[in-house]
């Protein structure tokens, strides 16, 4: 017992030695994240999060005026969050708890594919090298922690443990403990993320499959199925807050649009996985890798999918494997199953496979088909391990145990890369002038509750490209650094607070002011690296207004402008009973929401959406009074032929025909105080045929021209 401990103890701590000497960790701060932009950012703001609200779901520091809500973007992730929650109790720091999790990712990789690969009677030091070579492998440290939870693959080892066990025909490997267990397993995978899962379950299907026609019997189908079940169930329970949200509050439309044709462009590409990565220490294979990038098309995050040289020789055994089945002593059938898991996520992931069609039929959602190769990593690395076990009888111990340690270090040289250190000191850098500039703006502002902040240029939350030279979560800088300040940014797309700052950022700009006052924010940010004109224009308009911003940071890139002088202004222009009647309707408006609509378009003074088949608007009155409006629209379809729009509220039911010519309707309604008021909208009218746009997903059947309600 005491020498299983120390081997397992000494194989994290060799983990740990090499993560520091690769990533030179003694040169970095670790209350500094070590990924701050783009999905870096939004990894860091989820933690910090988390800390600061309890949760996730919920952040009444982002999305002001109304707070950001995460319901619309669900996450089967909990157990990672779980984790960090659990060390935030010991490390509130919010940085520390990103950046440990992260590199703690790498020992716990390292145990638990030890742990799996004596279980698959590999001798202990073909076991520590394979769990080693796994650890490290480029998709580790590319995804980093943009993609946090993608990083998290140290289940995955278990996940194949119990695949295989299935695919054996030893009913042992499943008495009533152990049964529960691969549930218990089965059940944390559920809730680290709805990828593994889908590609697990899929491999479990199949080993249960092919064992059950290779043994005539149904017990190995029936395990798979019903551990497809319970990852099922969990990620179900997982995402349950988001389809209640769903249920009770209508789809958002706008968030995680996904389609068919993202499986092709995500996909995975064998080339990618046998060929070196970027930036290979090597010269000549960092200019082969340069060449295919820049000639080859679909090269995105799937070239993150590269093996490295060792376990590129395991992926090709199995493929030799499954045209030709080896006869290797004690490990023929778990080198044959390999070989037939392996297979099978290739057909399933690579470009136009198995996995296009399931997107085509059952659901597009799982699009990043590419990040499969952690799990075929995992396959090739246990190729390998047989291969090398089956040759150590062959050789004295002393030397196969060199030829083990030389292996080792060709792998971490072939897939590490200088580039995979952060620039820490560049890192600290920007952290720390985002930190002062942040830091004089809390010390400009008096309020004691959380002060808001409108932030400039709006962009949409989340998954939105950048804009000029500002990346598309670079507004979350500012709230990483605040501890009393409620950021514009970061109200879900599609959803009412959103709605309320599109509305607002379109007016004039002293209505844009006047809004803003009125909703009690304090200031205005604004990033000039989201401007063409670098923001001149912006600032020469807020500063006809506010006067000179009050902050500028030490890089000059942001601004500040207080509003307190324009609000009291604003103020004291009218009665206190009509501005008190004027911040009700703006904090408390009437929100209109539509479900079903894509996002706006526009061609000069024209403005519509299209929409698919059934549209829902929703009328939320948040005052204390009735509402009584209008709603205004032109109806018009894609083709000349008549079609028919059903309107149906609880007033009743109308009908609507129309063409491509457009038609106008025009309906009274009143909202009562504090309701809701719901039309739904059908019409029968054709598809319109938009290959490549991912609107084409869910459908474009009708447009809806110059909306108003007032």
């Amino acid at each position: 017992m005491i020498k299983v401990f120390f081997m397992y103890t000494f194989s994290a701590a060799l983990s740990i030695a090499i993560l520091i000497f690769l990533m030179q960790l003694w040169k970095a701060n670790l209350s500094v994240p070590l990924d701050y932009n783009a999905d870096g950012l939004f990894s860091t703001i989820m933690v910090k999060g988390l800390i600061e609200n309890g949760w996730y779901f919920n952040n009444k520091y982002l999305g002001a005026p109304f707070g950001l809500e995460m319901y619309d973007f669900p996450m089967a992730d909990n157990f990672h969050f779980f984790i960090m929650k659990l060390i935030s109790l010991f490390i509130p720091d919010y940085a520390s708890v990103l950046n440990l999790y992260f590199l703690l990712t790498f020992p716990l990789t390292t145990v638990i594919s030890l742990f799996v690969m004596r279980k698959l009677n590999f001798s202990n030091t073909v076991s520590l090298i394979g769990s080693l070579l796994y650890s490290f492998m480029p998709y580790h440290f590319l995804r980093g922690e943009a993609h946090l939870f993608l990083s998290a693959y140290y289940l995955i080892p278990l996940m194949i443990l119990l695949i295989v066990n299935i695919m054996s025909n030893d009913r042992d490997n499943y008495g009533a403990k152990k049964k529960l267990y691969s549930l218990f397993i089965c059940l944390l995978l559920s809730s680290s993320g709805v990828y593994y899962a889908f590609f697990i379950c899929f491999l479990f299907i199949i080993g249960g499959l092919v064992s059950s026609l290779k043994f005539r019997a149904l017990y190995h189908i029936k395990i798979s199925l019903i551990l497809v079940a319970c990852i099922g169930f969990g990620v179900l329970i997982n995402i349950s807050p988001s389809l209640y949200n769903n249920y009770a509050t209508g789809k958002n439309t706008e968030v995680a649009i996904r389609d068919t044709s993202h499986t092709e462009i995500l996909g995975l590409k064998i080339s990618q996985l046998v060929l070196p990565i970027d930036n290979h220490r090597i010269n000549l294979l960092e200019r082969l890798k340069k060449k295919y990038t820049s000639t080859a098309p679909l090269v995105n995050e799937n070239s993150f999918a590269s093996l490295g040289l060792i376990s590129s020789i395991g992926f090709l055994i199995l493929i030799i494997t499954s045209l030709r089945q080896w006869k290797i002593k004690e490990k023929s059938e778990l080198l044959i199953n390999l070989s037939n898991l392996n297979l099978s996520l290739v057909l399933l992931c690579t470009v136009g496979g198995f996995g296009t069609l399931f997107a085509l039929i059952v659901s597009p959602s799982i699009r990043g088909l590419n990040r499969v190769s952690i799990i075929i990593a995992f396959l090739s690395i246990l190729a390998i391990c047989i291969i090398i076990d089956y040759t150590r009888k062959y050789l004295h111990k002393s030397v196969f145990n060199v030829l083990l340690i030389v292996l080792l270090l060709i792998a971490l040289f072939d897939q590490t890369s200088k580039n995979y250190i952060p620039n820490y000191q560049a890192l600290e850098n920007s952290f720390s002038t985002d930190k002062d500039f942040v830091g004089k703006i809390e010390s400009a502002i008096s309020a004691e509750t959380p002060a808001k902040v409108f932030q400039l240029p709006y962009i949409f939350f989340p998954e939105a490209s950048p804009l000029n030279k500002m990346g598309g979560y670079d507004h979350f800088r500012m709230y990483l650094h605040s501890n009393k300040i409620s950021w514009s940014f970061g109200a879900m797309q599609g959803r009412f607070s959103d709605v309320w700052q599109k509305e607002a950022v379109q007016k004039p700009v002293k209505d844009f002011l006047e809004q803003l006052s009125l909703a009690d924010f304090q200031g205005i940010y604004l990033d000039r690296n989201g401007y063409a004109d670098n923001g001149k224009q912006m600032e020469e308009d807020l500063h006809s207004y506010l006067g000179a911003p009050s902050v500028i940071s030490s890089d000059n890139r942001e601004v500040y402008f207080d509003l307190s002088n324009f609000t009291q202004s604003y103020k004291n222009s009218m009665s206190n009973t009509e501005f008190i009647k004027k911040k009700e309707i703006i904090k408390s408006p009437t929100l209109i929401k539509w479900n079903g609509c894509y996002g706006v378009e526009t061609q000069g003074e024209r403005k519509w959406n299209w929409c698919s088949n059934k549209v829902e608007l929703e009328l939320n009155n948040l005052s204390l009074h009735n509402k009584e409006l209008t709603l205004k629209m032109t109806v018009l379809s894609g083709f000349d032929v008549p079609s028919q729009l059903k309107i149906t509220s609880t007033d009743g039911s109308e009908k609507l025909i129309f063409n491509a010519q457009g038609s106008d309707y025009s309906k009274k309604i009143i909202v009562p105080a504090g309701q809701r008021y719901v039309i739904n909208i059908s019409s029968d009218s054709k598809k319109i045929d938009a290959n490549g746009d991912p609107r084409n997903a869910s459908g474009m059947y009708f447009r809806l021209e110059n909306v108003s309600i007032e």
